[in-house]
This record gives structure tokens, C-alpha cells and sequence, in this order.
């Protein structure tokens, strides 16, 4: 059993576990909005939305770890969390081979997206996961071009949280896209913070974050300016005859300016560990906040 578990840690630690609330977020975030129209859930739809994301998500997460050790972007002076293929925890064939297969596994959960959507939800299962791979992989690797945070926003904003809403709804209305666009913003935090912890590191290898291309005060300006957003495109609830939708997630706010402030004060040369964490813990209590007021909504 001990043995089992000590094989399985390196596997645990590649899926990058803290990063999993990313896709739980906007999953929930559509849902609850749906429900809050039609009032009912199809847990099963739901369910098989979340798992299809999450090993989206891992895949993609197994596969950066794989490549980004042989292009040098993963090295031993890396400030960030043990990556497994440069520990030797695990060989690249291994954490290349268990993105691939974690791909296959979100297509088939997906399955029952596809039947209930129709083409449009197998173009973008199909899409979500070539992107995945593309993110670090192919000839024009996303992360490497200063494109993972426009990815990151498009999936799990504009993609996920509509696609989410018209499971349940069968159609998508305009306001639908006021949530997908903040928790587009809010998604991009992490990635922001990993691209300034390792911005002199990524330079080393030729890889134009946008930390890299325009500096680290660029890089706290662009995750203040993420963390920001989504309470001001929240008002446009209030427009829409909304106001919990607007309220609720001002619950969140702390957090938000706690992120900023720990952005600003955090030495170069340092993990962002803190700023990180935070940075999760304000995506899924924004979009939990804005769940709640879904329900707000029909208890009125």
C-alpha cells in the first residue's frame, strides 16, 4: 500500500492539484446562472462538464511538465513548485504519455456533451484539447508566445461557463457572457503569477511571456488590473435587473485587493507562492459567491 502511494505522489504532484479550482469554477458558475432560469440541474451533464474540464486540465498540466523540461524552461534554479519530469520523479515518456491519455479520458467523458450539444460541443472538445496540448507543444507552443493568458481566458471564460449555461438551458442568452467574461479575467491570475515568478528564467530560453516581453511592473499592473475587472464588469448585473449577481461576489473583494497588495510587496527572486494560493482562493470564492446569488435570485 505504502509502495502504491509512493508511486502514485509523483503522478498527484504532476496534475498540479492546487489548480484544479480553476475549472471547477466556471463549470459551476454556468451551471448555477442555468439553473437560475430554468430551475433544475441535470447533475449528470454537470458532472460529466466538470470531469471532462478537470482532465483537460491535468492533460494539459502533464504535458507542460513533459516538454517544458527538454526546452529548458524547467531547470534545477526554477523557483516554482518540483516539476516531475526535471526531478527524474517521473521520465518525459511517462508524463507525456499520461497527458495524452488524460486527453483521450476528457473526450470520453465528454461523450454525452457531444450527444447533447450536437457538433458544436464535439468541435470544441476537440479544440479544448488540441489547444491543450498546443498550450506547450507543436511548432507555435501557446506559453511561449505570450498567448497562454488569451487561451486561458476564451476556455475557461468565453468556452466553459456558456457552454455550461446551454447544457442545462438548451440556448444562450447575452447576459450569460457578463459571468463568462469575469471568471475569464479571474482564470488568468494564476497563469499571470506563475509567468512573474518566472519571468528571468523564461527569458534564459527565449520564452516571450508577457512578463517577459514587457517587465515585471508590466506583469503586477496586468494581474492588478485581472483581479479588478470582474467586480466592475459586475455592475452590468445590476443593469440587467441582476443585483445579487452584483453584490454577492463584492464578498470576494478582500481577497482581491489582499492578491494585489501581496503582488506589489513580493521581492523578485521569490516563489509567489502566497500570491498564487491567493489567487486560487479568490477564483472559487468569486465564483461560489456568484453561484450563491443565483440562488438568491429564485429564493426572492
Amino acid at each position: 500500500m505504502i509502495d502504491q502511494l509512493t508511486r502514485l505522489k509523483p503522478w498527484m504532484l504532476a496534475s498540479r492539484p492546487r489548480t484544479l479550482p480553476i475549472c471547477l469554477a466556471p463549470i459551476m458558475v454556468g451551471t448555477f446562472l442555468a439553473f437560475a432560469i430554468v430551475q433544475r440541474i441535470d447533475w449528470f451533464l454537470a458532472t460529466s462538464s466538470f470531469l471532462s474540464v478537470l482532465f483537460l486540465q491535468i492533460g494539459t498540466n502533464l504535458v507542460n511538465d513533459a516538454l517544458d523540461f527538454p526546452k529548458g524552461a524547467d531547470t534545477k534554479e526554477r523557483l516554482g513548485p518540483k516539476r516531475m519530469t526535471q526531478a527524474g520523479l517521473l521520465s518525459f515518456k511517462q508524463t507525456f504519455r499520461g497527458g495524452l491519455i488524460c486527453f483521450g479520458v476528457a473526450i470520453l467523458i465528454g461523450t454525452p456533451l457531444m450527444i447533447t450539444g450536437g457538433w458544436p460541443f464535439a468541435a470544441i472538445l476537440f479544440f479544448s484539447t488540441l489547444c491543450g496540448y498546443l498550450y506547450t507543444g507543436g511548432p507555435v507552443p501557446l506559453a511561449y508566445y505570450g498567448l497562454g493568458e488569451l487561451f486561458i481566458f476564451i476556455f475557461y471564460g468565453l468556452v466553459a461557463i456558456p457552454s455550461a449555461f446551454y447544457l442545462q438551458t438548451k440556448f444562450v442568452n447575452q447576459t450569460v457572457f457578463i459571468g463568462a467574461i469575469q471568471m475569464g479575467f479571474l482564470a488568468m491570475i494564476p497563469n499571470a503569477v506563475n509567468n512573474l515568478r518566472d519571468r528571468q528564467s523564461d527569458a534564459k530560453v527565449d520564452k516571450k511571456t508577457l512578463a517577459v516581453r514587457f517587465g515585471t511592473t508590466f506583469a503586477c499592473w496586468e494581474i492588478t488590473f485581472f483581479a479588478i475587472i470582474p467586480f466592475i464588469v459586475g455592475i452590468a448585473w445590476w443593469f440587467v435587473n441582476q443585483p445579487y449577481l452584483t453584490l454577492f461576489p463584492l464578498g470576494s473583494s478582500p481577497l482581491a485587493f489582499r492578491l494585489i497588495k501581496t503582488i506589489w510587496e513580493t521581492k523578485q527572486g521569490t516563489s509567489y507562492q502566497a500570491s498564487f494560493a491567493q489567487s486560487i482562493l479568490l477564483i472559487f470564492s468569486f465564483g461560489l459567491l456568484l453561484a450563491v446569488a443565483c440562488l438568491m435570485r429564485i429564493a426572492e
